[in-house]
């Protein structure tokens, strides 16, 4: 069977959609699968039995449009973003006539049926899974920090809905009594406004450093150095690559309190206010038995209910379900 998987951005970028697409690409040609990947500048695929739209209000429409000229069956697999706009006319269209529908969370999966009439609301949850983030090869320059620096780390391009800038704001009290205190953000630039306002804050910010995208075949001796990974998102449609990639590293994680993040890390390891996110960051900076339980509790979690093994033989079942129905 040939499958297609059409992406809001390009195969390769420092994104988790496509991270998402690699990785089940990865798995179903090991079962000998045909794949391929196709961006939004990319050709479109000449032939497939099913397309995997990633993101509904970006890839659903083109998966539509391409279903009806290949005669293909459509898969949309709705990674975040795209919740608050289903009831888009466009969007709305493209999941009412997929084949099926694909959420990465309970919590996502309600907000779609809440919103939908009940035939395009039907939707299967496969959780997000996790591969082990690479071994980097080479030399990866780290910024330069004391060797006692407690390091937050924050993997999220640079815009509205990630919230990177929350991060700064909130620990600026923090940095002021910590010496040893360092906050670095990992994303590209992708909204002007907030490159522009994060830019102006770090102006007063020693303490924190922007260090633009990082490949993610690099991101491990980030994660390693750091004492905490930490989402400040206000949206996901399931457990962020970062945080299950970070956990399976053996760094604990912080999140906000937002309904994808109850399904990870979860409740002990989520925040509300600002004044509640300082006091967790320090609680695990301060008590390291807690840091430790926090992080063996972490990655026992990913490893039983992220496991990549279970989600490519659901995503196998599904797209077996899928070309065979009428």
């Amino acid at each position: 069977m040939r499958v297609a998987f059409l992406l809001p951005c390009a195969p390769d970028a420092p994104h988790g959609n496509a991270t998402t697409a690699q990785r089940l690409a990865q798995g179903l040609v090991g079962r000998d699968w045909e794949i391929s990947l196709h961006g939004p500048n990319d050709p479109d695929p000449s032939g497939a039995d099913v397309l995997v739209a990633l993101h509904a209000a970006r890839c659903g429409p083109r998966g539509v449009a391409l279903a009806q000229r290949l005669t293909a069956k459509l898969v949309i697999l709705l990674t975040g973003t795209d919740l608050d706009r289903v009831t888009e006319p466009v969007v709305a269209r493209a999941l009412a006539v997929a084949s099926a529908r694909v959420a990465l969370s309970l919590a996502a999966a309600a907000q779609v049926r809440a919103r939908l009439s009940p035939e395009s609301a039907s939707i299967l949850v496969i959780p997000q899974a996790v591969l082990p983030l690479p071994i980097s090869t080479g030399i990866v320059p780290l910024p330069e920090t004391p060797d006692d620096a407690e390091i937050l780390l924050v993997l999220a391009g640079i815009r509205a809905i990630k919230d990177p800038l929350r991060a700064l704001r909130a620990l600026s009290p923090l940095a002021k009594t910590r010496p040893r205190f360092r906050l670095w953000i990992a994303g590209p630039p992708l909204e002007t406004d907030a490159v522009q306002e994060l830019q102006d804050l770090l102006a007063d910010a020693p303490w924190a450093t922007w260090v633009g995208g990082v490949p993610h075949a690099q991101l491990l001796p980030w994660v390693q150095a750091a004492r905490i990974v930490l989402s400040t998102s206000r949206h996901e449609g399931g457990a962020p690559n970062a945080l299950l990639e970070a956990a399976l590293s053996g760094t604990p994680t912080l999140a906000s309190d937002i309904p994808a993040h109850h399904d990870f890390p979860g409740s002990p390891a989520l925040f509300g206010e600002d004044e509640d996110l300082r006091a967790r960051v320090l609680g695990l900076l301060e008590d390291p038995q807690l840091w430790g339980k926090e992080r063996t509790r972490q990655e026992k979690v990913v490893r039983t209910h992220h496991d990549p093994g279970a989600e490519i033989r659901l995503w196998e079942e599904l797209l077996k379900r899928t070309q065979a129905s009428p």
